[in-house]
């Protein structure tokens, strides 16, 4: 149905990105009929990947309605379905954000949150189609390996804002299916090794460690209090920290593996100092005391008389105006100044400092005089009175 050639996929690059919605439309109806033709006869390739991602990608850049937004979302990620092998579907997701993340740069403030929503909605789909074959080992090994290499890994160029945003949802996505301890330990697993490499940036780093484990702290956190106080619940927050469908994670294991890895010598202080923190407060949440207290509140101190206060306010005022009559006084002087001596500025502010100076010694030495002369006057006056014992 399709020529096999690479102009066809070039007429599909400029399909998808057309300013017109209806020809964007028939575009991504004929790329399903196109992607099963391919996977078929097993013509699926990365330079064709590469081409169709930059494609799908101006799809979505051209799209400015929210709901409509959403949709072409959904519609984008049923491609999956149109491939023979889950192979195909890893090599597509490989090759789309790495599309992404060269665009990156071009994406401004109006577009950032539906490309966001996008990499979501790609990434459900990934972890629906894990959670349909039952999370079996080859499939999920098949599945993570392009979201680890590009979206996990420090050592990726896909850049830190997207990487951030996918530590971000990872739970939030998991949580949507049944997953027993022993399999969100292996999902978990994957950012232990991130953190042993010790490849990731200040920023992913502090990122993923946010998202990853404060999250679970929060949650351990919101749950405790919950059951100390006994207060009723929010739906929103069960929500948002996934209470309906906690994460089943051993917090043990959790807390001893963070600090092995804060204590390998590869580590440096700031970061062993964030990991041995993390590992302490899910040591406080295993005893079930609140890994995060409220802070103390300070007893307010006893309050100063009104009196003292508008006595040292007149203080201040008196301070500041005799501050404000120095300067206009010196104003006045260099004022009179320039005015007596003609000169460059450069040669007044010269001549009135050696004015200064010299006002200063002689000052010096007038004050020295007079010492001079209280010292002989009070030498003579004892000269005299020792004469007048001797002659006595």
């Amino acid at each position: 149905m399709f020529p096999d050639s690479e102009q066809t996929e070039v007429v599909f690059v400029h399909k998808l990105s057309s300013g017109e919605p209806k020809a964007r439309a028939k575009a991504l109806r004929l790329l399903h009929d196109f992607i099963k033709e391919r996977s078929n006869n097993k013509s699926l390739t990365e330079e064709t990947f590469n081409r169709l991602s930059k494609g799908l990608h101006y799809a979505m850049w051209m799209q400015d309605k929210p709901i409509l937004q959403e949709e072409l979302a959904d519609n984008i990620v049923t491609i999956f379905d149109d491939f023979k092998t889950l192979q195909e579907g890893a090599l597509f997701v490989d090759v789309f954000m790495q599309a992404l993340s060269k665009e990156w740069h071009m994406v401004d403030q109006w577009r950032i949150d539906k490309f966001l929503m996008f990499i979501r909605r790609i990434v459900r789909k990934i972890f629906k189609m894990m959670n349909e074959n039952n999370f079996k080992d080859d499939v999920v090994e098949i599945l993570m390996k392009p979201l680890i290499k590009n979206m996990m890994s420090g050592q990726s160029k896909v850049v830190d804002v997207l990487k951030s945003h996918f530590a971000s949802i990872y739970w939030d996505e998991l949580s949507k299916f049944q997953l027993s301890k022993e399999l969100a330990h292996k999902f978990l697993d994957y950012y232990f090794e991130i953190l042993k490499e010790n490849r990731t940036t200040d920023f992913y780093f502090r990122n993923l460690c946010n998202e990853i484990f404060q999250m679970l702290i929060d949650t351990a956190s919101y749950q405790i209090k919950k059951q100390t106080i006994g207060e009723e619940a929010d739906e929103l927050v069960d929500d948002v920290l996934r209470l309906k469908n906690p994460i089943p994670l051993d917090f043990n294991v959790v807390a001893s593996t963070l600090f092995e890895i804060g204590a390998r010598p590869t580590i440096n202080r700031t970061r062993r100092t964030i990991l041995y923190n993390l590992s302490k407060q899910f040591e406080v949440a295993i005893r079930g005391k609140d890994p995060k207290p409220k802070p103390m509140v300070v007893e307010e101190h006893e309050t100063v008389p009104e009196e003292m206060v508008v006595e040292a306010a007149k203080r201040l005022l008196e301070t500041e105006e005799k501050a404000s009559e120095e300067r206009r006084r010196r104003k006045l002087e260099m004022k009179n100044f320039k005015r007596s001596n003609p000169l460059a500025p450069s040669d007044v502010l010269a001549s009135l400092l050696k004015q200064k100076a010299q006002e200063k010694k002689n000052k010096k030495e007038k004050n020295k005089f007079k010492l001079n002369k209280a010292i002989n006057k009070k030498g003579h006056s004892t000269h005299k009175s020792v004469k007048s014992k001797r002659g006595r």
